[in-house]
Parts: C-alpha cells; sequence; structure tokens
C-alpha cells in the first residue's frame, strides 16, 4: 500500500507499526512484522536522520515516537 510511497516494504511496516502504537523500538517492530533486526534498525535511523521520528533511552532500549 504505502510500500511505493516510502520505497520500501520495510519502511512501510515501521511507519505503520509507529502510527498504530504511537511508540516503539527496533526488536519489538521486528518481531511483530517478522523483519530483521538490522533492517528495522536503518529505518528507523533513516527516520530519524530525517527528523521524522525521535529516539529516547529508556533504561537499555531505544524508544522511537513520531
Amino acid at each position: 500500500m504505502l510500500e511505493q510511497l516510502v520505497g520500501n516494504r520495510t519502511m512501510e511496516r515501521v511507519l505503520l507499526s509507529l502510527q498504530a502504537f504511537g511508540e516503539g523500538y527496533a526488536q519489538q517492530i521486528a518481531d511483530r512484522f517478522g523483519l530483521s533486526l538490522s533492517a528495522v534498525q536503518r529505518q528507523l535511523c533513516k527516520l530519524e536522520d530525517g527528523g521524522i521520528a525521535v529516539s529516547q533511552l529508556k533504561g537499555r532500549t531505544r524508544l522511537y515516537v513520531f
């Protein structure tokens, strides 16, 4: 659905997860959609670098939000 707009299926799933749940961390998103952790981490970094998402550490977990 959004894949053509955002470039790839992993990014689509990351964006949908953040939108649906309001926040998330890489392993949680990867597990939810059966994606590799490294692929999700790359997409989250792109979102953060682009100013679309913001991350914060909660303990040892990096949590991402829009």
